[in-house]
């Protein structure tokens, strides 16, 4: 592959003449078409709709290959059948929001769909937000980062990744080529041993907790397992039933968030992120690695908290000076933890090897990790 260096000239040139917005270059791409189908009636079809209407652009139908969605609908938006679309495809363009992507390009393809896309919702804030930033400073951050990875392929996989953001349209090849199905558990990074201490930050319904469990074989010295949502911790307590009580005991389930400090907080607490939110409904707590796990010879970091990854590095600095942990920290957030995640690590230990991987199709699930 290799292609870093091209890249890298690309964002550069991206970024010095960035002028428009994603919401302009997707009302004009659109604006040719009768109709603007969604394709899949689930979470990431409904909140692409919600973001997509509220920036100005019409949806005016949602298709899916379940018979029972046909006829439901949502933001006054009717579920039309696979049949109906079909017969509207020419005047129709189709973008596809499920995790069954390919699944359903091929699928439409075989239909002789001709005008089908896929839309990166985030996009819309991050681009916005990252038009504001100082060019010429962050066109160096971006080329520093990039000197500082470890690897040939860390290089590839972040300016890949940092094009494809930057660029109005997306390559899918590009991503594809990219991406690895083995987020927070890289073989050609690093192996679990017996004596691991894991920190999960964002443990979800503990997914990966599971991965780390069957990675260690279930020989492992202890995890504290964050997550701020209470739905979801309720989920994690639920899963850790199924596992023997030997497991159990050396297991910690913390209903709070990471960040810098103790602080009660407001969050929105979505069905599978939970962000702190000033105008959120829920109430939560926070709490810092250096405060909750003093003492702990913690082994491994994994942040995956809704664009607080950067807070809670800070509260973890004595934790990670001290023990050494291997870290896993999600970029993908917010657009300029692209850039000082790494830096801040590289600051924090200089001796930490920085590596990028890629972990879906989709622009999503970018993580750094740092090993001694």
């Amino acid at each position: 592959m290799h292609d870093w260096g091209k890249n890298l000239k690309i964002i550069e040139q991206q970024i010095s003449e960035y002028s428009t917005s994603y919401e302009n270059y997707l009302k004009e791409k659109y604006s040719t078409y009768d109709y603007i189908i969604i394709f899949g009636f689930g979470n990431i079809g409904l909140i692409t709709a919600k973001e997509l209407i509220n920036h100005g652009i019409n949806v005016h139908y949602f298709c899916d290959n379940d018979e029972q969605k046909v006829g439901k609908k949502y933001m006054d938006i009717s579920c039309i059948s696979v049949d109906k679309l079909n017969s509207i495809k020419d005047q129709s363009m189709i973008i596809i929001c499920t995790r069954y992507y390919k699944n359903i390009y091929q699928q439409l393809m075989e239909m002789d769909v001709k005008n089908i896309d896929r839309v990166f919702i985030n996009k819309m804030e991050l681009i916005e937000k990252f038009i504001k930033f100082p060019k010429e400073q962050v066109i160096n951050k971006i080329t520093k980062v990039t000197e500082l990875l470890e690897d040939e392929r860390s290089k590839d996989v972040y300016t890949t990744i940092l094009k494809n953001w930057l660029t109005l349209d997306y390559c899918q090849e590009e991503i594809d080529s990219v991406y690895t199905d083995d987020q927070y558990f890289c073989k050609d990074i690093f192996l679990c041993n017996d004596d691991e201490y894991f920190i999960d930050g964002g443990a979800y319904d503990g997914d990966t907790f599971e991965i780390f469990f069957q990675q260690t074989k279930g020989q492992f010295l202890g995890a504290h397992l964050f997550e701020l949502s209470k739905k979801n911790h309720d989920k994690l307590l639920k899963n850790m039933q199924t596992y023997d009580e030997s497991v159990r005991k050396k297991v910690h389930c913390i209903n709070k968030g990471l960040s810098l400090k103790n602080e009660t907080i407001q969050y929105r607490d979505d069905d599978e992120g939970s962000a702190i939110d000033t105008i959120g409904e829920a109430k939560g707590y926070l709490t810092s690695i250096d405060e909750a796990c003093t003492d702990i010879p913690v082994t491994y970091i994994k942040m995956d908290i809704e664009g607080s990854e950067m807070q809670a590095l800070k509260g973890a600095e004595k934790t990670i000076r001290q023990r050494k942990a291997k870290l896993a920290i999600c970029l993908y957030h917010k657009f300029e933890d692209f850039w000082e995640i790494p830096l801040y690590l590289h600051q924090l230990m200089p001796q930490y090897k920085l590596y990028i991987r890629h972990h879906t199709d989709l622009l999503n699930e970018t993580v750094c990790y740092a090993i001694t």
